[in-house]
């Protein structure tokens, strides 16, 4: 129990200081925080569309290209390669996407927390 005070009282510290030095309340700069938990939110599946626009452009480019590489490795094969790798991709980011949705005010804290580390 007096661990958790004190740590309670070390965020409450960061808060503060962190909004002296920003020259505003702590009122004002933990929305802030909580709304930037949803930036870094659509971080991840915004590289996704990214790189699905990449392997879409790709695609279309080899196809027209017929080159030595393209015929050693066909724009379909390649397609399904790529697809792969953004799927990964995209499971990996949404894992971490959605509950930094759901609640932002945890990954605010969290993010306070490794501040005190």
């Amino acid at each position: 129990m007096e661990n958790r005070i004190e740590l309670e009282q070390k965020v409450v510290e960061v808060l503060d200081t962190i909004a002296l030095k920003l020259g505003v309340g702590v009122d004002h700069f933990w929305p802030i925080l909580v709304e930037q938990q949803y930036v870094e939110a659509m971080r991840g599946p915004s590289f996704f569309i990214v790189g699905v626009l990449i392997l879409i452009a790709t695609y279309v480019y080899g196809n027209k290209l017929k080159t030595n590489i393209t015929e050693s490795l066909p724009g379909t094969a390649g397609f399904i390669f790529g697809s792969g790798f953004l799927v990964v991709g995209l499971l990996s980011s949404v894992t971490k996407s959605i509950p930094q949705i759901i609640n932002p005010e945890y990954y605010a804290l969290k993010e306070i927390m490794d501040l005190l580390k």
